[in-house]
Order: C-alpha cells, then sequence, then structure tokens
C-alpha cells in the first residue's frame, strides 16, 4: 500500500500541472474560489498520507532528511507562511512550492530498498513521457494544454511545453536527467539505450526553447568530460563505447542537418535566435529593486505596494529572476529563511558524494536565476527533490549489478574498472 500511495502522488505532482486545473476550472492561480483549491492536490495528497502514518505507525522516520533538518524546514516555512498571513500574501505559495518537497524527502525516504527502485524508475519514466509528449507537440502542430501564466493564456509561443506545463521547467528537468545519464555512462557503463535516451532529450531540449538550460547542459558537460571524465576516454576498453558514440552523434548531426535543409526548424531557430523581450525583462526586473524602500526591502511589498510600483513603472511587473521574486514577495527576511531551505534540500543531496548530483544542483540554481522559477506557486523543487532521490537510486542499483557481476566473474578485471 505505502509503495503505491506514494507512487500514485508522484504522478500526480508530475501529470497535474496548473495548465491542467486551468481547463478543468479549479482556481489553482486566482485569489477566488474555494481555498482548497489553493493548493496542489499532490500537496494535499502529501500531508494527508503524512498525518495517516504518523498517527498510525504513532511514529514516521524523517527519510531523506535528518530530524533536525526537517524541523529546521518546517520552522522556516512556518514563520514565512505566518508573516506571509499577516501581510495579506498567499499561503499556499510556500506550503506548494517548499513544505511539498520537504515531505516528499521523508516519504521517498521511508520506502524499502525494492520499492526505491520501482518509484525511481517511475519518475524517470515521467521524464521521458514528458520529452514525448514535446516530440509530439512540435511534429503535430498541437497542444492538448493551452499555455499560461496564472491565468492569462499565451497563443503566440510556439515552444513545446509537455505535460508539466511549462517549457522553461521541463527543459530544466530534461536537462538534469541528461546530465544524470552522461556522468553515469562515463562513470560506469555506456549502453546504447541510455545514449539513445541522451540524445532524444538533448532533442527534447531544443523543442522546449530552454536556451540557458541548453546552454548550461552542454556547459557542464562539457567541464565534465574535460576534467572529470577525462579517463573514461583513455581506458581502452571504452574504444567500443567511444565508436559507438561517435557513430550514433553523427547520424544525430546528419538527420538535424536534414531537418535544417527541409525548413523543419525555422520556428525552434527563430526562437533561440530572437528571445522576443526576454533579456529585456530580466534586465526590467533588476531595476524594480531600485525604487525600494528599507521597510520593503526587509519585508517585501503587500498587493496593494506591489499596483502602485507597476503604475509608478507604467507596466506590469512581470519578474523572471526567481531571487528578484523572493525579495518583492518575501523581502530579505523571507528571502533568506526560504534559502536556507533551499540550501538544506540540495546539500542533502550534495553530500552523499554523488558526482550527478554536485553537478545538478549547480545546474538547478543557474537555471531558476534565468526565469520565474521558485518565485511563484509551483512544485518545481520537489520535481528535483524526486529526479535527485531517482537518479541516485538507479545509479546505486546498476552499481549492485556490476559488483555482482564481478563477483561471479573475480578475474574477469572487473574490479579494477568499477571500483
Amino acid at each position: 500500500m505505502y509503495r503505491t500511495v506514494v507512487g500514485l502522488l508522484v504522478v500526480l505532482a508530475f501529470a497535474v500541472s496548473p495548465n491542467l486545473l486551468f481547463m478543468l476550472g479549479v482556481n489553482y492561480a486566482t485569489s477566488e474560489g474555494n481555498p482548497v483549491e489553493k493548493f496542489h492536490i499532490a500537496t494535499i495528497g502529501a500531508l494527508a498520507f503524512f498525518a495517516f502514518i504518523v498517527v498510525y505507525r504513532g511514529r514516521i522516520r524523517t527519510g531523506l532528511l535528518s530530524v533536525s533538518e526537517f524541523v529546521f524546514c518546517i520552522a522556516c516555512c512556518v514563520i514565512v507562511v505566518g508573516y506571509t498571513a499577516s501581510s495579506g500574501g498567499a499561503l499556499s505559495v510556500i506550503i506548494v512550492t517548499y513544505v511539498t518537497p520537504v515531505v516528499f524527502m521523508v516519504l521517498l525516504g521511508n520506502l524499502s530498498e525494492r520499492d526505491k527502485v520501482s518509484i525511481a524508475k517511475l519518475i524517470l519514466l515521467l521524464v521521458i513521457a514528458n520529452a514525448i509528449w514535446a516530440a509530439a507537440e512540435y511534429i503535430v502542430g498541437f497542444r492538448p494544454l493551452a499555455r499560461i501564466a496564472g491565468t492569462t493564456v499565451y497563443t503566440g509561443d510556439t515552444r513545446a511545453i509537455g505535460f508539466l506545463g511549462h517549457p522553461l521547467t521541463s527543459a530544466l528537468l530534461t536537462g538534469m536527467t541528461v546530465i544524470y545519464l552522461v556522468i553515469s555512462m562515463l562513470s560506469l557503463k555506456v549502453s546504447p539505450i541510455r545514449l539513445g535516451m541522451v540524445l532524444f532529450l538533448v532533442l527534447a531540449m531544443v523543442f522546449f526553447g530552454g536556451r540557458a538550460s541548453l546552454a548550461l547542459t552542454a556547459l557542464l558537460v562539457t567541464y565534465f568530460l574535460v576534467f572529470d571524465g577525462r579517463q573514461a576516454f583513455l581506458e581502452k576498453r571504452r574504444r567500443t563505447s567511444g565508436l559507438l558514440r561517435l557513430a550514433v552523434v553523427s547520424l544525430l548531426v546528419g538527420l538535424a542537418i536534414s531537418v535544417l535543409i527541409a525548413g523543419g526548424a525555422n520556428d525552434i531557430i527563430a526562437r533561440h535566435m530572437d528571445d522576443e523581450g526576454s533579456a529585456a525583462t530580466r534586465s526590467t526586473s533588476l531595476e524594480v529593486l531600485g525604487y525600494l524602500t528599507v521597510d520593503q526591502w526587509l519585508f517585501g511589498l503587500s498587493d496593494a505596494q506591489e499596483a502602485a510600483l507597476s503604475a509608478a513603472l507604467g507596466q506590469p511587473l512581470v519578474i523572471e529572476i526567481t531571487w528578484v521574486v523572493w525579495v518583492l514577495e518575501f523581502g530579505l527576511v523571507g528571502s533568506f529563511l526560504l534559502g536556507a531551505v533551499l540550501l538544506v534540500v540540495l546539500r542533502n543531496f550534495v553530500r552523499r558524494g554523488k558526482v550527478y548530483h554536485g553537478y545538478n544542483a549547480l545546474f538547478f540554481l543557474a537555471a531558476i536565476t534565468g526565469f520565474y522559477g521558485l518565485g511563484g506557486k509551483t512544485l518545481l523543487l520537489c520535481w528535483f527533490v524526486c529526479l535527485a532521490f531517482a537518479f541516485e537510486v538507479l545509479g546505486n542499483e546498476h552499481v549492485n549489478r556490476l559488483r555482482a557481476v564481478e563477483r561471479s566473474m573475480p578475474t574477469s578485471g572487473l574490479r579494477k574498472y568499477y571500483a
């Protein structure tokens, strides 16, 4: 039962996007309607299941977090919720965005070792399915879900959004998966299936139009290949795998050239060459900070103050930098507390010593700097937790299988190669 419920919560977290809720008429992103509608169904389900387990068992292990880390994260969220409530802010933003990933870390960490593998495979499957969805959107030229920002529907944006509902978040999670697959292949073993997954996911990132995520993925993978993974190319055992990589990459380049000649990528190229004002919007985001008073710097802006600032600027406040949104919504005090929660979550994975955790944490921080990211009500951090959990579980399972082969073939040289 436990695995089934956690698996269902994972599926709900990934598959039920704000876009789907909007199309179903749920008042998820508005101030009107039933207060319960403001909370994501995965958040409600995770909190309810967590409470049920505590009551049923009388206690629960804090999973991937230590007890002190769990208490610290919840305390930080409660403090921000407390003074956000007094200023009229939306409580659902804190609970959905920051409490949900903390609870998911508890629920995922309490799975049995066998169940962890099943849930990890499910999470990876959901990311791949989102990429397939994006490819279908581009090929067919139709998006089943509306492209929205809040309650505003965008019709001119031709980028694929996947069932996650946003091109940039989809590109971010896809980039994380690419980084993990590349590092795991060069650290353990290259397989044609994983190589094909990497190439397909990179192509999906192009469909998503996440220029920053594409650039960061390429940069981090290149850094790994040059500095951390260079030994892999010097191993005689990797010559066959190197030829396989070269052959498949050559095939992909040939396919890309064919698509370009046929004119099938004009919209994608136009998006990557013209940011349609995104850079200017980010520049304006920084300029907004110059209008804040000391009190606003410390505790953020109320709704009335945001409206007044927007009127003074003569344009709506469209902020595409997570850290600026934090200052405007929660002030430096709230930003410090939320930053502490984010740091605890990222550090919890990085300290485990897996190379891909460090690269993905850096990738995540750099990516959310370039767009709204954690600035609003989102499950983005929860998705990061799920993916990091899946990468570690699948990586450990792969290592265990290799060690089983090593024990059955003690003279094969695998001990030296995979140590």
